[in-house]
């Protein structure tokens, strides 16, 4: 069995995508036409489509209705069939629920009756097709002008002259029981005969445009016109009920829902004529009595309802007639039912039946001329009365009795002051009156003896749960929340209606995830503050932000507190993943999904996801979780647009279904990256077990990958990434904020985030957070709370820095603290098996490679139980091994952390690669790294020297205009390449440049350097090498006028060197102020 929110998506399914299957639809105006598709011989189009509707007529088959009755006659298949076959058709994905026995029976009943009125519908129609011109239903029709369209989209027919039509098919088919419970066959003295015969057929149809029964008016001159029987309808049925019904429902509900109005007749023809011209969102309640189910059943579709009743006038006694006496009735149950009603007033005699076809506009009649019914009633009944005391005591009582049916306080009110005004009597007296049919029923609840009755007495508003009310001292009806008003009234308090789901504990960010629904049927999953519960303003501005969810104006902070402490006695705690990755309580998390113990599990529609882990920490204080919070793949932030995200980050860390395994990909990496795919696969081993490096031994390496554009250091790190992360773009340094870099490098733990534009002149305080991530100090922030406490923002990743140049920064803090990955581009093509090998690897990366950090992270308990020992075994072999070479202690650190995991997980995986090569290449690495580092403290030395050697007492050695120059040229040429032209280099940006006389400066520098202990001399052409590989040098020139002579010079860009705090040779008095501002405090230098 479909679920009915399935059936429904059928139903307002688009039947011009649906009947475009089947046939070839021109449009024709605002309508859709082709030849039949029911007939074959048609020559001209006679089948039309109304989107607008979403219905058919085929004027040759007689045949009309939605896009499921045209797929039952066309494909001649049940309703099921049909709605999987829309499903197909549109790509709707249907639910199913499971039915018990006895609804199953119930349901195949029902359809068994509605298959059986269908044919009896189909009958009629035909009859009245066959009828000649000069019958009496074709005069009828001729003269109330009904059109062709009309006819069939109210599939109106006749019941033949004979008591026998329908009922010998009945008996014939073994259909008599059906045929008597439908009330179409009747029994009496033994014999059979049809119930309807000799009348004008205005099937009844359910929502869903089910017949349902059957009105059948008789001819003018037939006798039953005479003895009250113009109309009949069906007998009551388990498909239908005249007090549960109203003729036009089906055809009118679609521009009911679209104007939120209905138009409330007597009659069928007055339906008809509404529709025909124009008027199609008119129903009738089949006779003079409104019920309150019919009201139940509008309310499902319109919030204002127009009263349009035959004017029939007043009596010979003065007294209203059956119309306007009906609409007088029919203000009361609408009130009740919590309706905007107005009245239309047709001139006398007329309905709207008549009154249609004699104006132009009916509909635009009907929306001008609409008065507010409550006015109007009190206007009749204070001109009712008259001057007779009798009446109008009556007037005022009825008067009282409509007001009390208004259960919004302040709309009762209001029209309370209004009707007084019209009455012209005392207001307290209005208002006692009022007050009076409610006092019964509020002592009975407050004894505690309200019962059925009592809660109908109270004035509870139709469908709500007694119990409910008694127990949470509101309601909620459909997706509203009603309350108690003063004066004992309910008022409507909100549009909406809230489930709640999870509380999403934190210190710093506590949440609530609820689902709001509102009476427009749009729904929003909102994770509200914790913070928005505590004031009324707050929960509002929270729920606007999210969609049409209000309240009512009469609304109050009692109520709030009501509806707020009901919400939060009913929500099921939860932690938000607030680092993906590695979790404390022993699981990893992808945005999407989370691993524990072999099993992968995805999260809900919510972003809730439960992990049954063995609880660390027990306290009577706090309740065990096991449920988690992803709020990237929550529906609430799914769908989001690109542009206002706040979660687009965490969408990259997905789970994704590896095409390959590890193994292969670990040999696919040494294809294409050769021995550089060494260190890479081993980065990969060690990011996800960092967090225990770091509490142990305090270290984690960044993996430093430089090298100039287009030597493929970019590709190299982001097939390391993807194994972390799908298709999420490096982090650039030189172009993002702080808290962009804060968010991105604290977002995962045990996992790779890549940093690109690396160079030592990025904001100070995110290199102070990278050189922190290697012991994982991280950055310590102060919070605006009045107290001691702080924040420490933490670097939870393995860090893998791109730069086309090595750090020289704070003497090397950060390359000393790296594992160095230099690339360099190559000279020749790459063969076709290169590219192809290369290809493969980034198909793999396209579809998704994430699933292979799972096989490591399995073997997590091996690396725990065996790390401090095999780091350990690692660092003695390499001190034993290194004895001969000089080396930084922090560098072997670096490559013996990063060999660790990989060590202990050898047996598991086919390396592409010996351990003795891993080995070696290591060992290497810590000498060549730390020669190194050494090289760049030396450049560093060379700069210091300089300084000293202008501030040297009592007068400088080293001398501006002589030695050094720093000016801002427009322009230079600069020396090419042994037999290439000079090169234009144009300073657009008005640098200072320096241009240093080396061969001349060089000479002091020597002369300096060799007096001191423990300093090496750097040779000149050694510093042109190191020159060359620093982001500040811009080249040579040939000739440069110092003040004793012309000759060559070295370039730098002095700005950046002295922002960098590299060097400062600037000693003009005139720009300096001993007493820094405290602009100046956040000078590098």
């Amino acid at each position: 069995m479909y679920k009915q929110t399935s059936i429904e998506q059928v139903r307002e399914a688009d039947i011009i995508t649906i009947i475009s299957r089947y046939a070839d639809l021109k449009r024709a105006g605002s309508l859709y036409e082709c030849k039949s598709p029911f007939n074959p011989a048609e020559n001209s189009p006679s089948f039309k489509v109304n989107p607008a509707k979403n219905n058919f007529v085929c004027y040759s088959t007689q045949k009309k209705g939605d896009g499921i009755k045209f797929v039952m006659e066309k494909e001649n298949c049940n309703f099921y069939e049909a709605i999987q076959k829309i499903a197909d058709i549109c790509g709707i994905v249907l639910e199913r629920e499971e039915e018990t026995e006895e609804a199953q029976k119930k349901r195949s009943e029902k359809e068994e009756l509605f298959r059986l009125m269908d044919w009896a519908s189909k009958k009629y129609q035909k009859a009245l097709q066959q009828m000649p011109a000069d019958h009496w239903t074709k005069k009828m029709i001729a003269e109330r002008e009904i059109s062709e369209e009309t006819l069939l989209t109210f599939g109106i027919g006749f019941a033949p002259d004979d008591w026998k039509t329908l009922t010998n098919l009945i008996i014939e088919t073994a259909k008599l029981e059906l045929g008597k419970t439908s009330g179409l066959v009747n029994v009496k003295d033994g014999n059979s005969f049809d119930f309807f015969k000799n009348r004008l057929m205005f099937p009844i149809e359910d929502v869903n445009g089910n017949v349902i029964g059957f009105g059948g008016r008789c001819s003018d001159d037939d006798p039953a016109k005479e003895n009250g029987r113009k109309y009949i309808n069906s007998k009551e049925s388990i498909v239908y009920s005249k007090s549960r019904s109203l003729y036009g429902i089906f055809q009118a509900k679609r521009t009911m829902v679209q104007t939120k109005t209905a138009v409330l007749t007597e009659g069928y023809t007055d339906v008809t004529a509404l529709h025909q011209y124009g008027c199609d969102m008119a129903v009738a309640s089949g006779g003079t009595a409104l019920t309150n189910e019919q009201c139940l059943l509008l309310k499902k579709f319109a919030a204002h309802v127009i009263i349009c009743r035959d004017n029939d006038g007043f009596d010979a006694q003065g007294n209203p007639k059956a119309g306007t006496k009906a609409a007088l009735e029919d203000i009361n149950k609408l009130l009740a039912n919590g309706f905007k009603v107005s009245v239309v007033i047709f001139p006398e005699g007329e309905d709207p039946d008549s009154y249609s076809r004699k104006h132009e506009n009916i509909k635009e009649f009907i929306f001008e001329n609409a008065q507010d019914a409550v006015l109007w009633k009190t206007t009749f009944f204070f001109f009712f009365a008259a001057n007779d005391p009798d009446k109008f005591s009556e007037s005022v009582t009825s008067v009282a009795e409509m007001l009390y049916q208004i259960k919004d306080d302040i709309k009762q009110l209001t029209y309370v002051k209004d009707c007084n005004k019209i009455l012209k009597t005392q207001l307290a007296s209005l208002k006692q009156r009022i007050n009076d049919f409610a006092s019964k029923a509020i002592e009975k609840i407050e004894k505690g003896t309200a019962d059925d009755t009592t809660s109908i007495d109270l004035g509870l508003p139709p469908g709500a749960d007694f119990e409910e009310f008694k127990k949470y001292r509101f309601c909620t009806i459909g997706n509203s929340c009603w309350f108690q008003g003063r004066n004992g009234s309910f008022l409507k308090g909100t549009n909406y209606r809230i489930t709640p789901l999870f509380h999403v504990y934190g210190k710093n960010d506590n949440k609530r995830l609820c689902e709001v629904v509102n009476e427009n049927g749009s729904k929003k999953l909102i994770d509200f503050d914790s913070s928005d519960f505590v004031s009324q303003n707050k929960f509002d501005e929270a729920l606007i932000n999210e969609g049409y969810f209000v309240k009512n104006e009469s609304f109050s902070a009692q109520h709030f507190t009501l509806m707020r402490n009901r919400i939060l006695s009913d929500f099921i705690m939860a932690f938000e993943l607030k680092t993906l990755g590695w979790q404390r309580e022993g699981f990893f998390a992808f945005a999407n999904c989370v691993y524990y113990k072999g099993i992968v599990k995805n999260v809900n529609e919510y972003g809730i996801v439960q992990v049954e882990t063995e609880a660390a920490d027990k306290s009577e204080y706090f309740e065990e979780v096991k449920h988690y919070y992803s709020p990237a793949f929550s529906e609430i932030y799914k769908h989001t647009r690109d542009d206002d995200d706040p979660y687009e980050n965490d969408r990259y860390f997905v789970f994704k279904k590896s095409p390959v395994t590890m193994d292969m990909w670990m040999k696919q990496m040494q294809k294409v990256y050769n021995e550089k795919a060494i260190i890479g696969i081993s980065s990969v081993f060690f990011s996800l077990f960092r967090d225990l490096f770091v509490k142990t031994h305090a270290v984690s390496p960044l993996l430093f990958l430089s090298g100039e554009k287009g030597s493929g250091k970019s590709k190299y790190a982001e097939s390391l990434a993807s194994l972390f992360t799908y298709k999420q773009p490096a982090f650039d340094l030189n172009g993002s904020t702080l808290v962009a870099f804060s968010r991105r490098i604290g977002r995962t733990r045990n996992a790779i985030t890549l940093l690109e534009e690396f160079h030592d002149n990025i904001d100070l305080k995110i290199l102070q957070s990278i050189k922190g991530s290697y012991d994982n100090r991280g950055r310590e922030l102060g919070m605006a709370t009045g107290d001691n406490r702080t924040k420490v923002a933490k670097v939870n990743c393995f860090l893998v820095m791109l730069s086309q140049y090595l750090s020289s920064w704070d003497d090397n803090a950060i390359t000393s603290r790296s594992v160095i990955q230099h690339f360099i581009k190559p000279q020749e093509n790459f063969t076709q098996q290169e590219i192809n090998e290369y290809n493969l690897l980034k198909s793999w990366e396209e579809e998704g490679l994430t699933s292979l950090v799972l096989d490591i992270v399995e073997h997590r308990e091996e690396v725990e139980k065996g790390y401090v020992k095999t780091y350990a075994d690692i660092i003695n072999r390499f001190k034993k091994d290194l004895k001969a070479h000089d080396y930084q202690e922090r560098m072997l650190q670096n490559y013996v952390v990063i060999m660790t995991p990989i060590t202990i997980l050898w047996q598991h995986f086919n390396f592409p690669f010996e351990y003795e090569e891993l080995y070696q290449l290591c060992k290497n690495a810590i000498i060549d790294s730390s020669d190194l580092i050494v090289e760049s403290e030396g450049l560093a030395e060379f700069w210091k020297t300089l300084e000293y050697l202008l501030d040297r007492q009592p007068y400088p050695l080293l001398v501006k205009d002589t030695h050094f120059i720093i000016d801002t040229p427009i322009g230079l040429k600069l020396q090419g390449r042994k037999g290439e032209k000079e090169i234009e280099w144009t300073n657009d940006q008005r640098k200072r440049v320096l241009f240093l006389r080396l061969n001349a400066v060089h000479q002091l520098y020597h002369k300096e350097v060799s007096t001191r202990e423990g300093v090496d001399v750097i040779g000149e052409n050694t510093l042109r090498n190191y020159f060359k590989s620093k982001k500040y040098y811009i080249g040579a020139v040939k000739s440069k006028n110092f003040s004793d002579t012309s000759t060559s010079a070295y370039i730098f860009d002095y700005d950046m060197m002295e922002a960098s705090g590299i060097l400062n040779l600037i000693r003009n008095k005139d720009n300096f102020n001993p007493e820094p501002s405290e602009a100046d405090d956040d000078l590098p230098y």
